[in-house]
C-alpha cells in the first residue's frame, strides 16, 4: 500500500485545501553519481528530453552544503534521482530511475518516483459513491483503478516547474491542472507539488490541491528506495 493522506473535499467548501508534508532525512550511504550536462532554461530546468507525443521534458537539480543532491523530472513531478554522501563526502543515488523519459515511458516503470493520483492505491471496481451519485473511473488493475488511472495519471502528465526559493532551502514547484472529468474524477483539480532541500540534508515534499466540486485525493509521492547504494 503506498503511503498518503486521503481527504475528500468539503461540499460547503470546496475550494477548501489539504496540504501536507514527508520529509525524509539521510546520513552515511555509499558512493555513485550520475551528471547531466544541457543548456539551463528561465525557469532553472534543462531538457531531459521528450515524450512520445513530442512535448519536451525537464530536469531540476537542487543541492545543498552538505553535497546531497536531488533530481526532478518535469513528467509525473518526479524524483528521478537521490543522492546522497557518506562520511567521506561520496555520492550514492539511492532511489530507482531511468536515465531517460523513454524508460519512465515504458512499461518496466512502475511508479518510479512519480507524484501518483489523483487517488494513490487501489479503487476497488474502479467505482466510488460521492454525494449520492455513482462515478466510474478508467481501470487499469484488473476490475480496479489503480494510482489515477490510464492515460491521464499525475505521473504521466507534463506538469509545469520552476525553481523556487523556500523557508526550508532552494526548491522545484509543479503545477498541474486536471481537468474536470479526467480518469473519471469530478471536479477541476488544481494541484501544487513542492520539493526542498536543506542544509539538514531533509527532502521535504509538500503537497497542495483545491477544486471547485466535492472530490475524493490522495496524493503520494511512489519512490523505490535502495539504501545500500
Amino acid at each position: 500500500m503506498v503511503p498518503g493522506r486521503r481527504a475528500i473535499f468539503n461540499e460547503e467548501t470546496p475550494m477548501a485545501r489539504i496540504r501536507f508534508c514527508v520529509i525524509m532525512a539521510w546520513c552515511s550511504l555509499l558512493a555513485g553519481t550520475i551528471v547531466f550536462g544541457r543548456a539551463r532554461g528561465g525557469d532553472g530546468g534543462v531538457i531531459f528530453g521528450k515524450t512520445s507525443d513530442g512535448t519536451t521534458v525537464k530536469m531540476y537539480t537542487l543541492k545543498n552544503a552538505r553535497g546531497m543532491v536531488v533530481r526532478l523530472m518535469s513528467r509525473g513531478a518526479t524524483l528521478v534521482e537521490l543522492l546522497v554522501p557518506d562520511k567521506h563526502g561520496r555520492l550514492a543515488d539511492v532511489v530507482l530511475g531511468f536515465d531517460d523519459v523513454a524508460g519512465y515511458e515504458s512499461e518496466r516503470n512502475q511508479y518510479f518516483g512519480a507524484t501518483v493520483g489523483r487517488v494513490a492505491n487501489r479503487v476497488a471496481g474502479g467505482t466510488f459513491i460521492l454525494g449520492g451519485k455513482q462515478y466510474v473511473l478508467a481501470c487499469n488493475d484488473g476490475p480496479n483503478h489503480l494510482h489515477g488511472g490510464v492515460k491521464r495519471s499525475l505521473d504521466k502528465v507534463v506538469w509545469e516547474a520552476r525553481e523556487v526559493q523556500t523557508p526550508h532551502g532552494p526548491g522545484v514547484r509543479f503545477d498541474y491542472v486536471s481537468p474536470d472529468g479526467e480518469e473519471g474524477y469530478p471536479g477541476t483539480l488544481k494541484i501544487s507539488v513542492v520539493y526542498s532541500l536543506s542544509d539538514g540534508n531533509e527532502l521535504r515534499i509538500e503537497y497542495e490541491a483545491s477544486t471547485d466540486k466535492p472530490t475524493p485525493v490522495n496524493l503520494s509521492n511512489h519512490s523505490y528506495f535502495n539504501l545500500s547504494g
